[in-house]
């Protein structure tokens, strides 16, 4: 998007490129446009959760606002939470950090540690809000991209390394391409620089790791930063929730500079109930990874698809027929009311899209549609 107007000039040069983040649809709007109710749209592009019953998150919603006073400020330390945060995650308290989403915690991470002289490497093809981030304050955005069978190339990695590089992400697992680099990767990449390396582990609950949980890297590397988020695996994308942990100086910087009363007391009062019941949550993490195998299992089976192993609630695919195309898929689902994620566009990427690891209702519908518009 680019300002044609006479505000253009008062435009901050570091937005003169800009380009927006590409995910957001209004579904009220598309309704409207589709002459639907907005209950009739399927929405399978976006990798949120309807594993989690309503009625369920409901009832926890009601018992955590009858116990907040919402004219009061949220908690500045969201104290009560971070404790279990810390206990669940293996940390110490001061080493965890409450944000608006993970989205809020990245743009934060960022401020603190770019500038317009500094370099940003990211591991592509990825989650764009790293760039969206990036771009705002002008940073140089050096993309590396995976290998064609989407592992890591550490040597690349190295190469593109210089003075001005101040930080490395990486989404492990990876949003789109659904796998995990493993904790043996990660340690040489911590090895081999002493630049902030975040890894935005959105999806480790759906994986075979998680590095808070599951190693001492955070213990030993006091550059490195792990994103998590509520929004996947917990159902609450609606609610913007996500934690950041670290070393407990870059933590309690990261609060110094993160905007004022960041984390709302709704938030904090239905995570503190959420956890009480964290059994439910885990038992609903392994019905999406058992059906995302079962659905994995069906797709292999139809023609015209090259279907990717998936450590997240998603499963990448690729159209592998000279006879059809992305464009005409995404209308097709489109005709039904389903929305599924073109990634088409994104490098390694061509010919892919995504969908989100549904209940086995809505995932027949995606294997017959499927089924007759490769046939």
């Amino acid at each position: 998007m680019i300002l044609k107007t006479k505000f253009k000039k008062l435009l901050s040069k570091y937005l003169k490129d800009f380009e927006p983040y590409s995910g957001e649809i209004s579904i009220p709007m598309l309704a409207e446009q589709l002459g639907v109710n907005e209950t009739d749209i399927i929405k399978i592009d976006a990798n949120e959760n309807d594993f989690i019953e309503l009625s369920w998150l409901k009832e926890k919603l009601h018992s955590a606002i009858e116990k907040i006073d919402i004219t009061r400020y949220p908690d500045p330390q969201s104290y009560e939470l971070r404790k279990i945060i810390a206990k669940h995650e293996k940390v110490k308290f001061e080493n965890v950090i409450m944000g608006n989403g993970t989205d809020d915690l990245i743009d934060c991470i960022i401020r603190m540690f770019l500038d317009d002289n500094s370099k940003i490497i990211v591991i592509e093809p990825t989650f764009s809000m790293y760039r969206y981030s990036a771009s705002m304050i002008g940073a140089e955005y050096c993309p590396v991209l995976l290998n064609e069978d989407f592992t890591l190339n550490l040597k690349k990695i190295r190469d593109e390394l210089s003075n001005n590089t101040k930080i490395i992400i990486l989404c492990s697992p990876n949003n789109p391409t659904a796998n995990q680099f493993s904790i043996e990767e990660i340690k040489e990449l911590l090895d081999s620089t002493e630049c902030i390396v975040v890894v935005d582990e959105a999806y480790s609950d759906f994986s075979k790791y998680s590095i808070s949980r599951d190693s001492n890297l955070l213990q030993k590397y006091d550059n490195l930063i792990v994103l998590k988020s509520y929004s996947k695996s917990w159902g609450l994308a609606g609610l913007r929730a996500g934690f950041a942990l670290g070393n407990s100086e870059i933590i309690e910087y990261l609060r110094s500079i993160r905007k004022v009363y960041n984390f709302n007391s709704i938030a904090q009062a239905v995570l503190l109930e959420m956890y009480n019941d964290y059994d439910y949550i885990k038992s609903k993490i392994n019905e999406i990874k058992k059906e995302r195998e079962w659905l994995i299992s069906q797709l292999k089976k139809i023609d015209g698809l090259i279907v990717y192993p998936s450590e997240t609630n998603f499963i990448l695919i690729r159209l592998n027929t000279h006879h059809k195309n992305i464009k005409d898929l995404i209308d097709t689902f489109l005709n039904k009311n389903i929305l599924i994620r073109d990634r088409s566009n994104l490098p390694l990427l061509k010919n892919c899209f995504r969908i989100t690891v549904s209940k086995r209702e809505i995932n027949l519908k995606v294997l017959d549609i499927l089924k007759n518009f490769l046939s």
